[in-house]
């Protein structure tokens, strides 16, 4: 092996240490779907909130999107196509993630529900199951955000936000 390689291998090694001594998960965030008429706005901007709630959290490191975008498009999903627990493993595979995220949007009632899963790639176990409800698009915002903090404290005992700011007695889910 040169020094050139050797070099390589050391600052790859070293990165990941780096990252795995902070304590962050490296995840992936699928598109959210629904079966629902929710538009595809709405659940690109509910993925992202997810997205941004995660990290912002300090705790979770997101895979690059072009390699979720690659991974996607080689198993040739389409935006707003639902999500199983064993496509989501194959994808975090693809994608280098540790756990992969994935939401459906349903409608129960009068009121929309958010579903999110998070799926641990190394045993191919379901780790995350979580519900919140809102009948308006200001307060799924809310519900993905208290979602978001409760998978936080559950990983590392640290929410990313004040979760009593994130829903009222409403929606709490």
């Amino acid at each position: 092996m040169n020094k050139k390689t050797l070099y390589a291998v050391i600052m790859i090694m070293a990165v990941v240490i780096s990252v795995s001594a902070q304590g962050q998960t490296r995840i992936a965030v699928l598109p959210f779907s629904s079966e629902e008429k929710i538009s595809p706005a709405v659940l690109t901007y509910l993925t992202e909130v997810f997205t941004v709630e995660m990290v912002n959290s300090n705790n979770f490191v997101v895979v690059e999107r072009s390699k979720l975008d690659a991974a996607l498009k080689e198993m040739k999903f389409q935006r707003g196509e639902l999500f199983d627990e064993g496509s989501a493993v194959e994808l975090g595979k693809m994608s280098g993630a540790e756990m992969v995220f994935f939401g459906t949007i349903f409608r129960f009632g009068n009121k929309n529900v958010i579903s999110v899963k998070g799926m641990d790639i190394k045993t191919a176990t379901l780790k995350y199951a979580k519900q919140a409800n809102g009948d308006t698009d200001i307060k799924l915002e809310a519900a993905i955000k208290t979602i978001a903090a409760q998978i936080t404290k559950d990983e590392h005992g640290v929410a990313a936000g004040s979760e009593e700011d994130a829903y009222d007695e409403d929606y709490r889910p």
